[in-house]
């Protein structure tokens, strides 16, 4: 069931993403009528459009998607990831994404297909290919070619995650990073942040259902208190922890908030009162996923 979900938002994502950016090279009968010299034939017949070093962008695709897609549309990019899923013609990445891990994904439609037929599942692997749209957490990657499987790539990703993390993005796992000298400054704690704002749940669910757009200029990337009932405490498919707090009193709907360490929730059930300090993340359906949470 999970798969047919995540291939129909495969397809009506591509079919945006064509429409969105047209069918250059294409006459009335679909031939290509491109006169560029550079243009190569793949050894399947499908044209590469391969384009210079100058206009390939490296970048984390846990950045592309958590929003810098939006910076990257229509953009050529090189990213790296593990393949949680293959089907005829793309590849998938969903790892350490945050958020609906039903819907949440890169899906990379492969249009040269050199060694295509060799990766597997859970091959890491590097593609150059253009940013196309997200639709209910998928992110499409179009006209990709596949650079390179195997270690190389991996290395790849783990550079970009940490370049990313280092922008502030994920929290990095590197402990062994900077030297003796940079290990005398005193970084900045986020626990020592003061909150933008301290917001009842049902507030805070009000203002992305009524404008999501300046809701999440407002904010997305930034510390808040979400503050309400406890909803449920559960883990989802992949182990992580999380709670709900009710944003209406019927507990239809919630804001989902994910935490870093279990034992904060060990104590809490259903309609304890709690306040929730953590940082807005990515919008999930109409409301944003509350990021590396602590009970205050």
């Amino acid at each position: 069931m999970k798969k047919k979900v995540l291939a129909s938002l495969m397809a009506v994502a591509m079919v945006l993403t064509l429409a969105a950016c047209g069918f250059e090279g294409l006459d009335a009968s679909g031939g290509n009528t491109s006169n560029d010299d550079t243009t190569q034939e793949s050894t399947t017949g499908v044209a590469s459009r391969f384009p210079d070093e100058s206009d390939i962008t490296d970048i984390c695709y846990i950045a592309l998607h958590d929003g810098l897609y939006k910076d990257y549309s229509s953009q050529w990019v090189r990213i790296s990831g593990m393949v949680t899923e293959k089907t005829d013609s793309n590849i998938t990445f969903k790892q350490n994404l945050v958020g609906n891990k039903l819907t949440n994904a890169v899906s990379i439609k492969i249009d040269n297909f050199n060694g295509f037929d060799d990766v597997k599942q859970d091959d890491w692997v590097t593609i150059v290919g253009v940013v196309g749209l997200k639709l209910l957490g998928l992110l499409s990657i179009s006209d990709a070619t596949i650079e390179n499987v195997g270690m190389e790539s991996k290395e790849l990703y783990e550079e970009l995650k940490t370049t990313f993390e280092g922008q502030g993005g994920e929290e990095s796992d590197d402990d062994t990073a900077g030297t003796a000298e940079e290990s005398q400054e005193t970084p900045q704690d986020e626990t020592t942040e003061s909150p933008i704002a301290t917001i009842s749940a049902k507030a805070f669910y009000e203002e992305y259902n009524d404008n999501s757009l300046a809701a999440d200029k407002k904010y997305k990337g930034e510390l808040v208190v979400i503050t309400g009932k406890v909803g449920s405490v559960n883990k989802d498919i992949l182990g992580k922890t999380y709670l709900t707090i009710d944003a209406d009193e019927y507990g239809i709907r919630s804001i989902q908030c994910y935490f870093k360490n279990e034992d904060d929730l060990l104590t809490l059930k259903k309609g304890d009162y709690v306040e929730v300090q953590g940082t807005v993340g990515s919008v999930v359906i109409t409301a944003p996923i509350i990021e590396k949470c602590n009970v205050k």
